[in-house]
């Protein structure tokens, strides 16, 4: 009797290539999305930079602050924005300071895009720290200033 040699791979060799590629493919994926995040948040991190250093020079060419009136408000009360914002605005000691909305039509920067206009900017009226209404989540805390 002769017994014919089988060509191919076994069902178990297709099984852990499966797997092996499937481990990869979710690493990979893994890896990507927390990159992509990190670039995001490292972004959020420039423009607040940016918007902070146009606002100090803003004030030291006019003398004033680069703001705006919303609805006839000229400053906004940290408290009422939520707990987590008011809380960092203790942290960096501007709870006595008047918070300003920025005008970021008046800094002419053109590196901030339309999609940080979104956003909304204030500034401590003593300490011109910069916070984003809006904040950013990054590793389950919100940043509302870097």
């Amino acid at each position: 009797m002769h017994l014919s040699k089988k060509n191919g791979i076994s069902m178990m060799m297709l099984v852990i290539s499966v797997s092996v590629m499937m481990v990869i493919i979710t690493s990979a994926s893994v890896i990507g999305i927390n990159s992509v995040n990190t670039a995001n948040f490292e972004e959020y991190k420039s423009v607040l930079d940016r918007i902070s250093d146009d606002v100090n020079y803003y004030y030291i060419q006019n003398e004033t602050l680069p703001v705006k009136n919303i609805d006839g408000m000229e400053t906004i009360d940290a408290k009422s924005i939520s707990s987590e914002f008011y809380t960092q605005v203790i942290s960096f000691g501007d709870e006595n300071n008047k918070l300003y909305v920025i005008d970021l039509e008046k800094l002419e920067d053109s590196t901030i895009n339309s999609s940080d206009k979104e956003n909304i900017y204030v500034v401590a009226e003593n300490s011109h720290n910069v916070y984003s209404i809006i904040g950013f989540k990054y590793k389950s805390k919100v940043y509302y200033k870097i």
